[in-house]
């Protein structure tokens, strides 16, 4: 007869667990951030589709979601967020436009040393002029 309340009760905390570990689950999904691993490192939720990954961007951090940069009026730190525009292109950057008057086109920035083409169609559509 001991055997059934010690049975029940476990049976009970185990039911009570799962519906913690849902409503959590539920919560977190809600609040738009899915979190991996240990909970402490939070993820979008587009990276845990089924979908392939997009490519991370070899250096910056610009979110295509962001509107586009005006490459006239940017800062320093706004046009190292662009893939592949480090530090010194940053100045380069700077200096032509300072030098020129600013870019009239955004093919323009191809003039800059150390931007060619493959570094143009990488960004091209997240500047403006």
């Amino acid at each position: 007869m001991k055997e059934k309340p010690l049975f029940w009760l476990l049976s009970a905390l185990f039911i009570i667990s799962c519906l913690c570990i849902l409503l959590t689950s539920t919560l977190i999904r809600q609040s738009g951030t899915v979190y991996v691993n240990d909970f402490s490192v939070p993820a979008s939720s587009a990276e845990n589709t089924a979908s392939a990954p997009e490519a991370v961007p070899p250096s910056g951090t610009y979110y295509p979601s962001e509107s586009p940069l005006n490459i006239n009026t940017a800062s320093k730190e706004e046009l190292i967020s662009l893939p592949g525009i480090g530090d010194a292109i940053s100045e380069r950057i700077i200096a032509y436009r300072e030098e020129n008057g600013g870019f009239d086109t955004i093919e323009e920035i191809m003039e800059v040393s150390g931007i060619g083409e493959k570094t143009f169609e990488n960004i091209k559509d997240m500047i403006i002029v």
